[in-house]
């Protein structure tokens, strides 16, 4: 769905900013880690690898930035270096950067990982009912049964096709934090929530890549007529946005639904919607949801293949 960004693109793109940078004589910026130097106007654009950019950073030590088309772009490398300035010092790097199609365009501004700053009431309130659902041993302890089941059923796949560890790895992630958060059972061959799950955080890769859209860099874009050359994003953006609803609503109306019929098996999901509560409230219950949902599926599965 990525737009390509043509070599001409790039170079207009780049006199533009570079232009107007000199002409409202911006201030020099603090000093930033060391990094590749990069060509006039562009900085590193196409010195990073899109297929393995890890690689490329990596080369890069535990702290570098680089620069694209006039955005600087700090990179951690290490557990060191995440942990003296994202957690040491969260209160000054805990804010996202606002990229206009994956947050404005597609919809992830409301799911947390858009969500910016401490002082964000949006923020707040996810952070609360994260604490309600996982801030204590003894709230999390509810859950061990779920797990302990999911990995029994992961490690009976492996003895039975261990040749496609990956897939086991990836089922069994999924499985288990649908269960905890919707309190959904996966069944056992090409699940429908679990294929969503897949499709939406490759897509979320894509919108979110820097780089990607001319949009992130000159949002006013968004504003032009899908037939003006040069648009195609905006198509991108309106599948990208069917995709991301569709994520949210169905593992929520799955919830919804079994707590009418009273068949629904407790979960992190069904016990913030207990009692009632209002439509605002479960706006904001269902994005949690979906926030604890995509991003612990997908990162678990991370950590366990080791990537």
């Amino acid at each position: 769905m990525g737009q390509a960004i043509s070599l001409v693109n790039v170079c207009l793109l780049g006199t533009g900013v570079y232009l107007i940078q000199r002409l409202l004589g911006s201030r020099r910026s603090s000093p930033l880690p060391p990094g590749p130097i990069g060509w006039p106007l562009i900085g590193n654009l196409f010195q990073i690898s899109t297929e393995k950019t890890w690689e490329d950073f990596a080369a890069l030590g535990d702290i570098s930035s680089i620069r694209m088309l006039g955005m600087r772009y700090v990179i951690l490398n290490s557990s060191k270096a995440v942990s003296a300035i994202l957690e040491k010092q969260s209160s000054k790097s805990s804010d996202r950067p606002h990229l206009t199609m994956a947050a404005d365009l597609v919809g992830f501004s409301k799911v947390l990982i858009f969500v910016n700053g401490n002082n964000s009431d949006r923020f707040r309130q996810n952070r609360k009912l994260f604490y309600r659902l996982m801030g204590t041993r003894d709230s999390t302890a509810a859950f061990n049964s779920i797990q302990e089941e999911g990995t029994r059923r992961f490690l009976r796949n492996v003895l039975r096709k261990p040749e496609v560890l990956v897939n086991h790895i990836r089922s069994a992630t999924g499985s288990i934090i649908l269960k905890v958060t919707y309190g959904y059972t996966v069944q056992e061959e090409k699940d429908t929530f679990i294929k969503l799950t897949e499709k939406t955080m490759a897509m979320f890769s894509r919108v979110a890549a820097p780089g990607a859209y001319l949009v992130d860099v000159i949002p006013a874009l968004q504003y032009l007529p899908e037939w003006f050359p040069g648009m195609g994003f905006l198509q991108d953006a309106k599948k990208c946005h069917h995709l991301l609803a569709e994520s949210n609503v169905r593992p929520h109306q799955y919830v919804v639904e079994q707590m009418a019929a009273g068949t629904a098996i407790p979960s992190l999901s069904s016990t913030l919607l207990e009692g009632g509560v209002s439509p605002e409230e479960e706006d904001l219950i269902m994005r949690t949801s979906m926030s604890i949902y995509l991003a612990g599926a997908d990162t678990v599965s991370l950590l366990i293949q080791g990537n």
